[in-house]
């Protein structure tokens, strides 16, 4: 077999595992997509090179659904698999900043449902300055609104304030009812 059959034939089973990815996500077969996606990841990394800009889009890629995976297990408290689809992404998005901001928001919303409060909030101040950094931020809403819930639950009521201001603004519309009343009253026992 010549050099180019080759190269056809490793582009032809690329597409083909692409195309397979696509019907399983289509099929709501998540889990099985993210497997499929990861070994076109490694047939890019031995066709394209690993650090090929074809390799880094296909990590973000890849990231993107270990994220929305975590999030999904994080709701059937499925905490392993919610781990270590978050550091497979932690990993993923090295070169992709924005990606990394969700990742650390994400690993945040897991050591808080863990009880691991100050991790949560050391994974916030990295979301926040990744965030800080960038241009477009997708949620930037999201990241203030789970700082105030740690930082309550620390029992920082004033730290909660600042980031609950943040978060109104970001979002631009009207508050609910329970936003109102958790400002009202922590306004009323700090004398804000």
């Amino acid at each position: 077999m010549d050099e180019e059959t080759s190269e056809n034939a490793e582009l032809l089973a690329l597409q083909r595992i692409d195309d397979t990815c696509v019907k399983l996500q289509e099929q709501g077969k998540y889990l099985e997509a993210l497997e499929c996606m990861e070994r076109g990841l490694v047939l890019r990394q031995h066709f394209f090179g690993a650090d090929s800009d074809e390799v880094w889009r296909a990590c973000k890629t890849v990231g993107e659904m270990c994220n929305l995976l975590a999030m999904t297990y994080l709701q059937q408290e499925d905490f392993g698999m919610v781990l270590e689809l978050l550091k497979k992404a932690e990993i993923l998005t090295e070169r992709d900043e924005a990606g990394r901001a969700v990742t650390y928001n994400n690993l945040a919303c897991y050591y808080r449902r863990q009880g691991k409060l100050h991790a949560a909030l050391s994974y916030l101040q990295k979301a926040l300055r990744i965030e800080s950094r960038l241009e477009h931020v997708d949620n930037p809403a999201d990241t203030h609104l789970n700082m105030c819930a740690v930082l309550s639950q620390l029992g920082r009521h004033a730290g909660k304030l600042k980031y609950l201001l943040i978060y109104k603004r970001w979002r631009k519309r009207r508050w609910d009812r329970s936003i109102y009343l958790s400002f009202y009253l922590l306004s009323i026992r700090y004398n804000i």
